[in-house]
């Protein structure tokens, strides 16, 4: 046997052996992943783990923080509506109580 024939069957067999070898990782590598996945817990929580956009926080603000501004804006309108009818009602007392002072000197 002559050294290109030896050459030839020795890359005859390591094709052989990484096409064998090729395949049988891929097959490995499948089982593995399906071992994996049965492992797995079935959990409703991955959603969880997941990004959504900021969808989340765009409902807590809609849903809770703007209605609270908005009754805070209310709350404080009424305030200042209030804050007028004392005011008025302090400068009657003022002049009234100059009043009495004026008369009582």
């Amino acid at each position: 046997m002559s050294s290109t024939d030896i050459a030839t069957i020795v890359a005859a067999y390591t094709g052989v052996a990484v096409v064998v070898g090729g395949v049988a990782w891929k097959i490995f590598k499948n089982a593995v992943n399906r071992a994996v996945e049965d492992m797995r817990p079935d959990t409703e929580p991955m959603n969880e783990l997941r990004h959504n956009g900021g969808s989340s926080l765009l409902d807590v603000v809609k849903l809770q923080i703007l209605p609270m501004v908005k009754e805070l804006k209310d709350d404080l309108k009424e305030v200042r509506e209030n804050q007028i009818i004392i005011d008025s009602k302090v400068s009657k007392l003022e002049g009234r109580f100059e009043q009495h002072v004026d008369e009582a000197v």
